[in-house]
């Protein structure tokens, strides 16, 4: 049977331990920092359509969900809470490259290192990310005329992130 659990960020909290935390320190610490990297990436993903300020106010709207203290405090899921800090940042990269005549390699960059971290992170959310953003691609096909560029750039994606996350 295929049986995977997600590890990313079991191997951040490893290597925390290795720096000598105790086990319980570092689980808390893992938690505080998936919680900031998720108000910093959809701090950047929503500059990017309104601005600074009302990015600042969706990044803590963002933090203060119901569902991330959900993972949090009740469910204790460090996995599915790692995974949420990588999808404002596979959004981002997809709406770069949606906006751009030409190849972006920090974008795809960007993109298949924020998709392999999810599927590192938490396989469920992994899913669901495929489905949103196939429909965000399958939009950007049909809005784009530069359909080239955008095929290509997501099929580099596609590879580098199933490469990342390939072990």
């Amino acid at each position: 049977i295929f049986n995977f659990y997600s590890v990313f960020p079991y191997y951040i909290g490893g290597f925390i331990t290795l720096l000598g935390f105790d086990a319980l320190f570092t689980t808390k610490i893992v938690f505080v920092l998936a919680v900031i990297a998720s108000g910093i990436s959809m701090f950047f993903l929503v500059k990017e359509f309104f601005g600074k300020s009302s990015a600042l106010v969706a990044s803590v709207i963002y933090l203060y969900f119901p569902y991330h203290a959900v993972n949090i405090y009740v469910r204790g899921d460090l996995a599915e809470l790692a995974a949420y800090s990588f999808l404002p940042l596979v959004f981002l990269a997809l709406f770069k490259i949606h906006g751009s005549d030409k190849i972006s390699k920090l974008y795809i960059v960007l993109g298949s290192t924020s998709i392999a971290g999810v599927i590192l992170s938490h396989n469920l959310s992994a899913f669901m990310l495929f489905i949103f953003s196939g429909a965000f691609i399958i939009y950007s096909l049909i809005s784009k005329n530069n359909r080239k560029v955008l095929v290509t750039s997501c099929l580099y994606i596609l590879i580098l992130a199933f490469l990342l996350s390939a072990f």
